[in-house]
Formats: structure tokens, sequence, C-alpha cells
């Protein structure tokens, strides 16, 4: 039916790179001053979430628990983008000549993606979940196993991994 436009997916059209991305250390990502701040502040946004469905489980508000579940994963997602995008390839580029810490950063993201997906998974379950008895301390269970990796995570990324955020002067890499 739409065999028509099969050939204008074979045929690779070249895109022209603008002068000033082709510009020595273009496609770096810039050092953000207020990067590790707003995470920090992220965290506890998504802590104030955590907690704020705590209390609507022990009060049985079941109306608000998909909408606080679906909050905390749209913040939750867009947490870990900047955390990809501005603090790991940063850290990536900067650590590069520093085996330890950048296997460290490596180690830290793939075990990130791993709890994203669980959280994921988690968010997926119980926003249209069954909130009987059995349900509820089902989710009670569940729940009590996310707040306590993610709290977990949180203090990690707080103690260690952000304070390997510095200026890319402190790195000692030449630019």
């Amino acid at each position: 039916m739409f065999a028509f436009v099969r050939p204008w997916f074979r045929e690779k059209i070249p895109v022209p790179v603008p002068k000033a991305a082709v510009r020595r250390g273009a496609h770096r990502i810039p050092y953000h001053p207020d990067l590790i701040s707003e995470l920090k502040d992220e965290h506890q946004a998504l802590v104030q979430l955590l907690e704020e469905l705590s209390v609507a489980v022990e009060k049985d508000r079941t109306r608000k628990i998909p909408k606080i579940l679906h909050e905390f994963g749209v913040r939750l997602r867009a947490h870990l983008l900047k955390e990809n995008v501005q603090l790991y390839v940063y850290l990536d580029r900067n650590l590069a000549n520093d085996p330890d810490n950048h296997a460290l950063i490596h180690d830290l993201k793939r075990e990130m993606m791993h709890i994203g997906r669980s959280v994921n998974r988690f968010l997926e379950h119980y926003m249209d979940h069954e909130w009987d008895a059995a349900g509820k301390d089902r989710f009670e269970k569940d729940f009590a196993q996310l707040t306590e990796i993610l709290g977990q995570r949180i203090q990690l990324e707080e103690s260690d991994l952000y304070t390997l955020y510095l200026p890319p002067e402190s790195y000692g890499v030449a630019d």
C-alpha cells in the first residue's frame, strides 16, 4: 500500500552541518553552576510526592493515587532526562582521563536505568490498580521497597555523584 514511499527512506539525504557546530568543543555539554541545586530540589519534590502518595494510601484516598502516581512519573522522567543529558554526558567527557571515577559514573548511570525501568513498571501496574484490602497490602509492600531504593539512590547521588560535577577547569582537561 505504501510502497511508493519506500525509496524516500532508502535514499540518504546529506544534512548540511552549520559551521558553528563544527567549532572545537561545540559538541560538549556546558557547565551549569546551578545544575546540582536544581537536581537536589527535584529530589525534594519527588520525595514530597512520595509522602503525599503514602498519606493518600494510608487514608484510603484512592481517587488521588493515580494523579499522584502520574505526577511522580512525569517529574521523575524529566529529572532522569536532565541527569542523563546534562550530568552524565558532562561527567563522561570531563572524567575520561580518570578511570576510577569514569567507571563509577558509568556504573551509576547503568544502575539508574534499571531503577528507572522498575519505577516505570511500578507506575504502570498501580496506575489502574484495584484498591481492595489485598491490593492495598501489595501496594504498601511494593511502595516500601521502591521508597527504600529511591531513598538510597538519592543519598548516593547527593553525597558522591554530584560532588564530581565541577567547572571544566577543575578537571585539568584542556578544552
